[in-house]
């Protein structure tokens, strides 16, 4: 589904009240010196900054740091795939090969991008390629030449601007960096960003408060991952939704927080402890794969992707299960099931030849 254009949107009128919410959380002067640089006179961030230095601050940032955060055991955050055991890693490498041919398999490298400190979802599998390698969040990789990039919720987990359609026009939320404490405050004017990126497409009539959270980021990491002539495949796992949906059946925005496994919409609440997130836009990723060449683009629900693309590790995985292997059985079924995280993720896929 293509992303609508409406460069013909009304920016936001000067001299109108700036609503402000109330404030949240105080944080220490060190953390809040870290905002400084993107902060206008006012001590305004955008939230796409905002959430940048909470998440990825090479000091405060919440995925720096060495915790775990993934998995159910006491300190964690959430869980996800990853955390239902290895026979994930085993049902992406399979189709991994699927994507590239069995054929000359030594010559690719599976690369996984977002690894956990505890090790990637490869972690002790035998993949069957070449090679596996992994990156963390925040770090600069180096793709091979013949590679397969696999990246499980890391777009959901970049830096977003938060949007609402408010008298008539949409407006943009930011952060007020008061020293008594962090607040939402609508900005004077849409940030250059969101004018260049997001504006053409925002809808010019919408209903009074509707939010969408967007991430401009997402899709700027998918095209420095593309970027250069490497052939392969690239499979993208995480919870989004399309344009349509963004816009039609999402009123309150998609961004939200988790801490200790609890789900809330204190986005400013506990900065740099919490993890922020909000729905990938698979449109706009799509469109990032076209222009990089990337054919083949195809967007699946997890149980969908699985089943079409690993059916055969998955039936031979089933046949050399017995009964004493009943965990490795529940983690199939809980990774395909629509009422477990089959039906939770989608995977966005593509070739490059």
């Amino acid at each position: 589904m293509s992303v609508q254009n409406y460069a013909h949107l009304r920016k936001p009128q000067s001299g109108t009240k700036l609503p402000t919410v109330a404030i949240h959380e105080v944080i220490s002067d060190e953390f809040l010196k870290r905002f400084e640089p993107f902060a206008t006179e006012d001590g305004l961030v955008t939230y796409a900054d905002f959430s940048r230095v909470a998440l990825y601050d090479p000091d405060f940032g919440y995925y720096q740091s060495n915790q775990e955060r993934v998995g159910k055991a006491d300190g964690t955050d959430f869980y996800t795939s990853v955390s239902v055991g290895p026979v994930f890693g085993q049902l992406v490498a399979a189709a991994a090969r699927k994507l590239v041919g069995d054929n000359q398999l030594d010559e690719y490298t599976l690369v996984e991008m977002g690894a956990e400190p505890s090790g990637g979802m490869f972690n002790r599998v035998d993949t069957g390629f070449g090679e596996s390698r992994t990156f963390r969040l925040g770090q600069t990789p180096k793709i091979p030449n013949r590679s397969v990039l696999v990246a499980n919720e890391v777009l959901d987990a970049q830096p977003f601007h938060r949007l609402e359609f408010r008298g008539g026009e949409w407006r943009e939320w930011g952060v007020n960096l008061s020293p008594e404490g962090l607040s939402e405050e609508i900005l004077p004017e849409l940030s250059e960003p969101v004018q260049q990126k997001i504006s053409p497409h925002l809808p010019p009539e919408m209903p009074e408060g509707y939010r969408l959270d967007l991430s401009i980021e997402a899709e700027s990491l998918v095209e420095s991952w593309c970027d250069g002539d490497w052939q392969g495949a690239i499979i993208l796992i995480d919870y989004g939704k399309s344009w349509q949906e963004l816009i039609e059946a999402t009123a309150q925005g998609t961004a939200r927080a988790y801490l200790r496994h609890q789900q809330t919409n204190a986005l400013l609440q506990h900065p740099g402890q919490q993890d922020l997130t909000t729905h990938v836009c698979w449109d706009r990723i799509e469109t990032c794969l076209d222009k990089q060449k990337f054919t083949n683009i195809c967007l699946r629900r997890q149980e969908s992707f699985l089943v079409h693309e690993a059916w055969t590790e998955i039936e031979r995985l089933s046949q050399e299960l017995g009964e004493s292997q009943s965990a490795s059985r529940g983690q199939i079924q809980s990774l395909l099931h629509p009422s477990g995280f089959g039906s939770k993720f989608q995977v966005q896929y593509a070739v490059r030849k």
